[in-house]
């Protein structure tokens, strides 16, 4: 067995190589030289533990089961890791460890943690990622040990596929378009302000969460209805404020006067009003609308003609008819549907102010910011599918 470690020791050994037995190699900082170490395991149960950034590592374990122990607070994503032969990845300590998504992208490793409290993050380096090939070991515990999948540096459309464990995914706001498979575990998924297509199927139903962070979120696999583990969406405030050109205001549906005093604040939870004929808004403290037509509606325009005056689910705003406008222009309201195939969550902008009477053709601008695929009937959505508005 060979015991050996690296630092930055002038002169010392750059590339070692082990022989059959299980072999201990500790890279503790940066070569001198500035040179990359070259580890080769050899045969036998090889371990190499760093502990410290350092230089770029390529790291050949050979035949055995090998391991690449990572410990305490480091970001690695800067330095090329290049594995071969390496089954493991455990992280140790009180680990909070970066590392590129390069590094274990679709390799068929295992994920181990001892009993402290860790956290890996996963940097994307290109516009894809894979984890579906990481098997989570017992050790690493949900509640405890994290996973998170960071996108936020590749401005392009990015392909993700999540881990079996709790992931968090995060992709960049530029609006490329993402596409993410988010696998088994309770994940969150914050995807950018394309048109994202986000998958949440999986074998055993644990709730998965999907914050709305701009452009519009088609998702697969949603578990709804309210039960336990059905999954959630949660509103960002500012993503549905920055719709139509910006600046505009996410507002209650029946506030009289509203003006500051009707907008929808962070906190706020989701609440539903069910329509199938022409609604006065007064009074409605609601702050969604499910527009349930027998003969379904079939696009964004259908909706907004719906909802105006002739409309088959005309809206009026309340108001005190006088001076004080109970809808202002740039004022937006959220209303589901569905088309008979799939439901829809439109954000809907009030292009003119409107007090106590009908909403006028023209004066609406609606716009999908989620698709719920296979979700036939707008009605199966309940109010518990969405969390509370966050800021």
């Amino acid at each position: 067995m060979l015991t050996i470690v690296l630092d930055n020791t002038a002169d010392i050994v750059e590339t070692v190589t082990g022989g059959s037995g299980n072999d201990i190699f500790t890279v503790n900082n940066t070569a001198a030289s500035g040179n990359a170490f070259v580890i080769n395991g050899g045969a036998g149960t090889d371990d190499v533990t760093m502990s410290a950034a350092t230089n770029d590592l390529t790291y050949n374990g050979g035949d055995g089961v090998d391991t690449l122990s990572v410990s305490g607070t480091l970001d690695l994503s800067a330095n090329t890791i290049s594995l071969t032969s390496v089954e493991q990845l455990s992280i140790e300590g009180t680990g909070d460890v970066t590392l590129a998504a390069s590094v274990v992208s679709g390799k068929v490793m295992i994920l181990t943690s001892d009993a402290a409290a860790d956290a890996l993050t996963i940097k994307a380096d290109s516009t894809s990622v894979d984890l579906g090939s990481l098997s989570i070991a017992s050790g690493w515990v949900a509640g405890t040990d994290t996973i998170t999948i960071d996108g936020t540096g590749v401005s392009l459309g990015q392909n993700i596929t999540g881990s079996s464990f709790k992931d968090t995914i995060q992709t960049s706001t530029t609006g490329a378009g993402d596409t993410i498979f988010a696998g088994e575990g309770g994940d969150v998924i914050e995807a950018g302000t394309g048109t994202n297509a986000i998958d949440l199927t999986e074998t055993t139903a644990v709730t998965d969460t999907v914050q709305y962070m701009g452009g519009k979120d088609v998702i697969t696999g949603f578990d709804f209805g309210g039960t336990g583990t059905d999954d959630d969406i949660i509103i960002k405030l500012a993503a549905v404020n920055g719709l139509f050109g910006g600046g505009k205001t996410l507002s209650e549906l029946g506030t009289t006067d509203a003006a500051s005093a009707g907008d929808v604040a962070s906190g706020d939870a989701i609440s539903f009003t069910t329509i199938t004929g022409a609604q006065d808004l007064d009074s409605l403290t609601t702050n969604v609308l499910v527009a349930n037509l027998a003969a379904n509606i079939a696009s964004t325009s259908d909706l907004e003609t719906a909802l105006e005056v002739g409309g088959d689910l005309a809206l009026t705003a309340a108001g005190d008819g006088a001076t004080n406008d109970d809808v202002e222009a740039g004022d937006i309201f959220l209303v589901a549907y569905d088309n008979g195939v799939d439901s829809f969550l439109a954000a809907v902008h009030a292009t003119a102010t409107t007090d106590n009477t009908t909403f006028a053709a023209g004066s609406l601008a609606a716009q999908n910011i989620i698709q719920f695929v296979g979700v036939s009937d707008v009605t199966s959505l309940d109010a518990s599918d969405f969390a509370a508005v966050i800021a």
